[in-house]
């Protein structure tokens, strides 16, 4: 199996398994393009993920918690497999990254992304996965980000 077949099935079958547990899942679709050395880092991505979960987690101020990494400042996240479990895996990224505790409040968007070789158009897409899960902070202070009234626009990529 390629890695692009693999990548596709991964994908429907982790929208499987998230219909399983929150019932009818709204998915979006979208594309873009990107440049080859890009391209090829989703691609290795790929190998061992489905894609990434974001965490929208939020305190009593309906404020959302954003950390600053090597890019701009966005929500925790981290790369999911097919058989994660999300809320688990939202729970586990908010404390390693943050050092809080957190409770899953409920999925809020799915997006398949297909990724296409700008450089070479010949190359079939890959599907990378953006799961959003929004939580709420339960314990603890952040040893890291800060809280903001608005959520910055989502790199698909990142």
């Amino acid at each position: 199996m390629t890695v692009v077949e693999r990548s596709r099935d991964h994908v429907e079958d982790f929208i499987e398994g998230l219909e399983a547990v929150y019932g009818r899942v709204p998915v979006q679709q979208t594309t873009v393009s990107v440049p080859t050395d890009y391209y090829d880092r989703v691609r290795e991505q790929c190998l061992g993920s489905v894609g990434r979960l974001e965490v929208h987690l939020h305190n009593d101020a309906d404020e959302v918690l954003l950390v600053e990494d090597s890019s701009d400042p966005a929500p925790p996240s981290t790369r999911i497999a097919v058989r994660d479990d999300v809320a688990t895996a939202a729970r586990t990224v908010v404390e390693d990254t943050v050092g809080v505790a957190c409770q899953s409040r409920g999925l809020d968007a799915v997006t398949i992304v297909g990724v296409h070789d700008e450089d070479s158009p010949d190359r079939d897409a890959l599907y990378w996965l953006v799961t959003t899960l929004t939580c709420d902070h339960v314990a603890g202070t952040p040893t890291r980000g800060y809280w903001a009234s608005d959520l910055p626009s989502t790199d698909l990529l990142r």
